[in-house]
């Protein structure tokens, strides 16, 4: 069974608990609970993937403490796994005064998995350059495909 999960920060999180915070200040129990604990517990939250290769199905889920929500999927026939590349586009200042002023480009790297049939790809994890080849191995020789690293101009298997 192939398990990768990665932290999910949710921007609602600091709200809540801020909200939270400031009725318990002004001694408002009820509402300090109802907007803080949520907030809470949103902060620990966490999305992943799992592919059980034996049985050839995958599940993309969120979890929450020790709860995940998702559910199974069947696989079909993996042609080949990728690593590509994307660009992140934004600017603090940018946001802030609503202009492109200072806008930079930041490089993003993600796993897709290639089937052959009507859907075509599946993105199943995004990260730093190095843990996306090295899951994308991992995963490949578990399910016994290839792998494409699409992330440079010489696009070469490197499995």
């Amino acid at each position: 069974m192939y398990n990768y999960e990665t932290y999910k920060f949710n921007f609602l999180s600091p709200l809540f608990i801020l909200a939270g915070s400031i009725f318990a200040v002004y001694g408002q129990v009820i509402p300090a609970v109802i907007t803080f604990f949520p907030g809470a517990v949103f902060l620990v939250s966490f999305q992943g993937i799992r592919v059980d290769t034996e049985q050839m199905k995958m599940q993309k889920y969120s979890r929450i403490l020790r709860f995940r929500f998702g559910s199974w999927v069947p696989l079909e026939p993996v042609q080949y796994l990728t690593v590509n590349r994307y660009n992140i586009r934004g600017s603090q200042t940018g946001f802030l005064i609503g202009t492109d002023l200072g806008t930079s480009v930041y490089k993003g790297y993600k796993v897709n998995m290639v089937f052959e049939g009507k859907n075509l790809y599946v993105s199943l994890m995004k990260g730093k350059k190095e843990t996306m080849i090295a899951e994308a191995l991992k995963l490949g020789k578990m399910l016994n495909c290839r792998v494409l690293d699409y992330s440079t101009h010489e696009k070469k298997w490197i499995l």
